[in-house]
């Protein structure tokens, strides 16, 4: 996939060069350790430590660019030349390059289907009782109230 196609619906500011669009993006991380050739790498501020900081390693390892809300920083060991996208939201656009990357998990999934995989993941003891083994949390929990069928079994 392309970083035009990752970045989709993300709030970059400014303009991103065309020959950066095209970059290709074969994994997405925002821990430098993780990064491999032609990963993307999320550059977060934070409470303690500048994201920045480790960009010039996730670089290093072979990152096609660096995503931040911030600009780039020659201080924070980042090269000038290498691909820099400034976005509004850090962690807004990696949940949007998540969505895109992955092909947007979140429309390929049902309650229904949910449900199903509930049922398959309920495993049988030898008394025959069910016991649940798969916990939903979160907003998939909230839905999961609403639906006409449980999707997992009660807990005695």
């Amino acid at each position: 996939m392309t970083l035009a196609g990752v970045l989709k619906g993300a709030q970059v500011r400014g303009e991103v060069p065309r020959e950066w669009r095209e970059l290709r993006v074969a994994s997405l991380a925002y821990d430098s350790r993780r990064v491999e050739k032609d990963t993307l790498f999320f550059a977060f501020a934070g409470a303690r430590v500048d994201g920045r900081q480790f960009a010039r390693e996730a670089l290093a390892r072979g990152a096609c660019a660096v995503v931040s809300e911030l600009a780039p920083s020659e201080d924070m060991g980042a090269p000038a030349s290498a691909p820099w996208i400034q976005v509004e939201h850090g962690r807004k656009a990696l949940a949007v390059a998540s969505r895109n990357f992955y092909e947007r998990p979140d429309e390929r999934v049902s309650l229904g289907r949910l449900a199903d995989l509930a049922r398959l993941a309920v495993p049988h003891n030898s008394r025959g009782d069910a016991g649940p083994s798969l916990i939903i949390v979160g907003d998939v929990a909230a839905l999961a109230a609403k639906a006409e069928q449980p999707l997992l079994a009660k807990v005695s």
